[in-house]
C-alpha cells in the first residue's frame, strides 16, 4: 500500500520454560508504571478521541525511535477516518500524552503503521534486527490498558511461516492488544502483534518488517512540515485535555491517501452490507493506486450486489487491463454479462478464463451453462465431455441441465 502525493509535502503515507510446560502456563500480569523492566517502558496506548476528548477506541503501540516515532496498528487508525472531528493521541508509559503529529508509514502491509508525535528522548525499544523466529521460542507481549497499566502476557511461538517469517503465538490475547510489541527473553522486540484484515487469528509481524518500515520513515519524517496547533506533552488528567491538531483536514488527507486503508475501510463496510459506501471507498483507493486490481474486483462485486451490472462490467474490465491473465476477473465478468443478457460475451469471457486456467472444472461448468442459456447445445455437450475427465459430479449436473 502506498500513497502518491506527487510533489506535495508527503510522498507516501507512511510484535527459561520448556515448550511442554509453556503450553499450559500462559500468564498475564499487570504492573505499575514505576516497576517496568527494561524495554517495557517503550509500550504506549493509542487513543482515538471524539471532539469532547472522550475515547471512542484504544489500542496499543510502542516507541521505535526516540525522536517520536510509534509503531502501531493500521486497523486502529481506520477508526480515525470515521468522523472528521476524531483525533489521535498517544499516552506514554510515564503518563505523558501527545497528540499525533503525522502518519508516516510507507504501507500498511500486515496491518503495520508508524505514526509520529512531537517528542524527543523517548524510551525506544531495542529491536532484534537479525532475529529469526523459531517454533517454541519464549516470548512476551507487552500491552497497555486504557487505565495506564501494563499487561505482560507470556507464551511461546506456536508456528512460523517459512517465507515471510510471520509467526503465530501460543498465548491468550485479544483484539484490544492489536499493535503490542512482542519481546524475546532478552528484552528485545522481535515482532508486533496484529490482527490483519484477511487473518482469522492474531499473528506477529517479524522485527525485520518493523526495521524496514522505520528506515523509510526516518527519511520521510525529515520532509514533514510542522502541523499547526501541535501541543507540547500533556500530563494527566488527559486525554480530555489533549489539544487537537488544528490542521486536521491536512492530516486527514494524508491518511485518506492510503489506498490500503481505504481498501480496509471498504471491506469493513461490506461486512455491514453497506455496499454503496464500500464502493465509494474502493473508488477512493483506486484514485490513490490506479493499478489496484483487488480494489477493482471488489468494486465490481459491490456493483453486482447493487444491481449496477454495467458498472460492474467496467470494474472487471479495468482489472483485466491491469492483469490480462486474471482468471477470477474473467469469470466474474462473464457472470455479469449473463445477467445483462450478453450471452456471446459471457461465453467469450469464460473461454478467455480457460486460456489462463484450462483445467478449471468450475469454469467449464459455467461455460456449459452459458452455452445452454444461449441455445448452443453442442457447445454445452462439448463442455460436458471435458468435465467427465475433470469433475464427474459437475459433468453429471451439466448433463441434467442439457437434457
Amino acid at each position: 500500500m502506498g500513497i502518491g502525493l506527487g510533489n506535495r509535502t508527503l510522498k507516501r503515507i507512511c510484535l527459561s520454560l520448556f515448550l511442554s510446560l509453556l503450553a499450559a502456563a500462559t500468564t498475564a500480569n499487570a504492573e505499575s508504571r514505576g516497576s517496568l523492566p527494561t524495554g517495557k517502558s517503550s509500550a504506549v496506548t493509542v487513543f482515538i478521541d471524539d471532539k469532547t476528548g472522550a475515547h471512542v477506541a484504544a489500542g496499543n503501540g510502542f516507541v521505535v525511535d526516540e525522536g517520536g516515532m510509534i509503531a502501531t496498528s493500521c486497523r486502529l487508525l481506520t477508526r480515525w477516518l470515521e468522523k472528521i472531528e476524531y483525533s489521535v493521541s498517544v499516552e506514554l508509559a510515564t503518563g505523558a500524552v501527545y497528540p499525533m503529529e503525522h502518519v508516516v508509514s510507507d504501507n500498511c502491509n500486515n496491518n503495520l503503521a508508524i505514526i509520529n508525535i512531537s517528542a524527543r528522548g523517548l524510551p525506544a525499544a531495542r529491536i532484534a534486527a537479525g532475529y529469526k523466529p523459531r517454533t517454541g521460542d519464549r516470548i512476551s507481549v507487552i500491552s497497555m490498558t486504557p487505565d495506564a497499566r501494563t499487561v505482560v502476557s507470556n507464551g511461546v511461538i506456536k508456528s512460523v511461516r517459512e517465507k515471510s517469517e510471520i509467526f503465530q503465538l501460543d498465548l491468550n490475547i485479544n483484539r484490544r492488544q492489536d499493535g503490542s510489541p512482542v519481546f524475546n527473553h532478552k528484552g528485545e522486540v522481535v515482532g508486533i502483534l496484529t490482527f490483519p484484515r484477511r487473518e482469522s487469528r492474531h499473528i506477529a509481524v517479524p522485527a525485520r518488517n518493523i526495521l524496514k518500515e522505520l528506515t523509510k520513515c526516518r527519511v520521510l519524517v525529515k520532509e514533514l512540515p510542522p502541523v499547526e496547533g501541535v501541543a507540547a506533552p500533556i500530563v494527566p488528567p488527559p486525554p480530555k485535555s489533549v489539544a487537537p491538531v488544528k490542521n486536521k483536514e491536512t492530516a486527514k488527507s494524508v491518511l485518506r491517501d492510503s489506498a490500503e486503508l481505504e481498501f480496509s475501510k471498504a471491506a469493513s463496510l461490506e461486512k455491514s452490507s453497506m455496499y454503496k459506501e464500500a464502493a465509494e471507498a474502493y473508488k477512493q483507493a483506486l484514485k490513490l493506486k490506479p493499478d489496484y486490481v483487488d480494489a477493482y474486483l471488489n468494486l465490481g462485486l459491490d456493483y453486482y450486489r447493487l444491481g449496477r451490472y454495467s458498472d460492474a462490467v467496467d470494474a472487471y474490465r479495468n482489472a483485466l487491463k491491469i492483469n490480462p491473465k486474471d482468471h477470477a476477473a474473467y469469470a466474474k465478468l462473464a457472470a455479469t454479462y449473463i445477467l445483462l443478457g450478453e450471452y456471446p460475451l459471457a461465453i467469450k469471457m469464460f473461454k478467455e478464463s480457460l486460456k489462463t486456467d484450462p483445467n478449471n472444472p468450475e469454469t467449464h461448468f459455467n461455460l456449459g451453462v452459458a452455452c445452454i442459456i444461449s441455445g448452443d447445445k453442442d457447445g454445452a455437450i462439448n463442455e460436458y465431455t471435458i468435465l467427465r475427465e475433470l469433475d464427474k459430479d459437475r459433468a453429471d449436473k451439466l448433463l441434467d441441465l442439457i437434457y
